[in-house]
């Protein structure tokens, strides 16, 4: 992970999992390319206006 620019995320069908993988991935301190499923996943980022 250390030597990639960009890290992709491919998020999980159900709205309950956490994928395991997302924390070394924060850990990383790399740019995520997070391509969700469903309008409820969990690694979502949601503005708030």
């Amino acid at each position: 992970m250390s030597q990639m620019d960009a890290l992709i995320n491919v998020g999980n069908t159900t709205t309950y999992h956490l994928p395991s993988k997302i924390v070394d991935y924060l850990g990383a301190n790399k740019p995520i390319v997070n391509l969700i499923s469903n309008d409820d996943d969990s690694v979502k980022i949601t503005s708030k206006q």
